[in-house]
């Protein structure tokens, strides 16, 4: 809850004998507010409800105070007779900012915007450490932040190529999936061919290289729809320990 915002409370009212204490108003109530120990007048109305059981409930409604945050602690009984209420105390912490308002306000950055339209991917950067096991995953979403379904995807391909795109340095096809979560998940295995070309880096005197990746499957199960779900530079890294 959040400062300025309307509020609920729900509390049940008996008589002495067990009986449900109905008819009874906002004046027949103790009513008491602290706002950080401090007392703070809060307009409050009562609605009559319902019986439940041995219970009259009452809905207790109030307007939050402003500022914040803060905490806020009340207390609800019985003015007149010798009536007992259940549920009367209130203590909660106010925030500035609940759940949704932070939804609203966090920017919603899709990894891959496929719309059915376009197909298209965003670029994503990939970086590895050559010679060493990778698994690899990314949560797909389109540009409405939700969930890309990629179980309909098949003949799924990693692929790795230098700048000059004069051939295809490396090529997996096996272990990659995808889910009706937009999860897309693979391993590149440490004996991957294409980390030979960190040791002709070093030999040249290069810390890591730059290369491209993508991520395709056929859209369907069909091959002529192959789509590109992802793909980006890929930075290799060079690597120090014995594999």
């Amino acid at each position: 809850m959040r400062p300025g915002e309307s509020c609920t409370l729900v509390i049940g009212r008996q008589t002495v004998a067990g009986a449900a204490a109905t008819g009874k108003i906002a004046s027949d109530f103790s009513i008491g507010w602290k706002k950080d120990g401090v007392t703070t007048a809060i307009t409050t109305s009562v609605v009559e409800v319902d019986t439940v059981g041995a219970w009259q409930e009452y809905r207790v409604g109030i307007t939050l105070p402003t500022g914040g945050p803060y905490v806020l602690h009340g207390r609800i009984g019985a003015i007149s007779g010798t009536d007992i209420t259940d549920g009367g105390v209130f203590d909660a912490e106010i925030e500035q900012q609940d759940y949704d308002s932070l939804a609203a306000i966090l920017p919603v950055i899709p990894v891959a915007q496929l719309s059915a339209a376009s197909r298209q991917a965003d670029p994503q950067t990939l970086k590895l450490i050559a010679n060493r096991y990778a698994s690899i995953s990314f949560a797909v979403k389109d540009s409405s932040g939700n969930a890309v379904d990629l179980s309909g995807y098949t003949n799924w391909r990693f692929g790795v190529w230098d700048k000059t795109h004069t051939g295809s340095i490396y090529s997996l096809s096996s272990g990659i999936t995808g889910t009706n979560l937009g999860i897309a998940a693979w391993a590149v295995p440490e004996t991957a061919t294409f980390f030979a070309t960190m040791a002709a880096a070093i030999a040249a005197g290069q810390d890591q290289i730059e290369l491209y990746w993508d991520l395709v499957g056929d859209l369907a199960g069909v091959a002529a729809q192959s789509q590109t779900v992802l793909y980006g530079k890929l930075i290799m890294y060079r690597n120090e320990s014995t594999s």
